[in-house]
């Protein structure tokens, strides 16, 4: 949750064991060597994200089914479990012969 903070008080010269300091002050029992790991797999994470978004960018797009207006229709009143898709309840009192 911290960690563009904490890149950018690296980038600001302060060093992962004054960011771990500062942050145990605070109440997070954190050391470095964790705070250190904890970032690595962010940075893996993001990297990972960003090539599978290229491997993505270079597949062809996915086709498109497209729904005739008869179709969208008949989506719109019955989902798959046979009851109305858009449909709403009126909530009934409760009633003491169960």
């Amino acid at each position: 949750m911290l960690a563009k903070e904490i890149v950018a008080l690296q980038k600001r010269g302060y060093t992962l064991e004054q960011i771990a300091e500062t942050l145990r002050g605070e109440g997070l029992a954190i050391s470095t060597p964790t705070l250190k790991s904890y970032l690595q797999r962010i940075k893996l994470g993001k990297n990972k994200l960003q090539s599978g978004a290229k491997k993505d960018a270079q597949k062809s797009p996915p086709a498109r089914i497209t729904l005739d207006d008869k179709q969208q229709q008949d989506r719109l009143q019955m989902d798959g479990l046979g009851t109305l898709a858009n449909a709403s309840f009126t909530p009934k009192p409760d009633t003491d012969d169960i």
